[in-house]
Parts: structure tokens; C-alpha cells; sequence
């Protein structure tokens, strides 16, 4: 008999137990047309990422922006950041989010 991951993983400080980002959060990050990327990171994962990995002016390079977490983050920790996304749909969404607007900012 196999076992469960949380009887594995309990009381490993190791582990980060952070829930992911559900349809009916706040966090989530929705379309004009009502959809929402498959997998939205959530913010608090992207901010300890960065923080242990980053100086504030440091660059961060995300080549698969999705919503735009990392961005998002990034910006607000006072890092530089290029993003991309190969779906014009999500770099719309994330420049939205990181900037509050969807031009301007996106070059396809």
C-alpha cells in the first residue's frame, strides 16, 4: 500500500504547503471573455521565489508568463522583468494585469 503525499510530507519544514489558485478566488486572473489560464500561480509562491533568488533592480526573465505572476510580482518587489507568452489571449491578460492596460507594452 502506497502513501498519501500529506502523511509523507507533514512536518517537513521544508515544504511549502500553499493552496493553488481556484476558480472562485480573488486572485484569480480572468479574461474579458470569462476564462481563466489552467494553472495560475499563486502570488505567494512567485514572491518567495523571488526574494530568495533576487535583489531588489535584479532582472527576472519569465518565458511562460501565463497571467502574469512572476510580473506582476516582480514589479511590485522592484525587480526588472521580460515576459512572454506564446498565446496573444494570455500576454493580453498579464499585461493588464502588470500594467493596467493591453497596449503599449505588447509586441507580437
Amino acid at each position: 500500500m502506497s502513501a498519501l503525499v500529506n502523511d509523507v510530507w507533514d512536518g517537513c519544514p521544508d515544504v511549502w504547503k500553499i493552496s493553488r489558485v481556484c476558480g472562485s478566488f480573488k486572485e484569480r486572473v480572468k479574461a474579458e471573455n470569462g476564462s481563466s489560464h489552467p494553472c495560475q500561480l499563486p502570488s505567494s509562491i512567485a514572491e518567495r521565489i523571488i526574494k530568495s533568488c533576487t535583489l531588489p533592480g535584479d532582472l527576472i526573465v519569465d518565458p511562460f508568463c501565463g497571467t502574469g505572476t512572476f510580473a506582476a510580482v516582480a514589479k511590485g518587489l522592484g525587480r526588472s522583468f521580460i515576459t512572454m507568452d506564446i498565446s496573444k489571449d494570455y500576454a493580453s491578460v498579464a499585461a493588464e494585469r502588470i500594467f493596467g492596460s493591453k497596449s503599449g507594452y505588447i509586441e507580437y
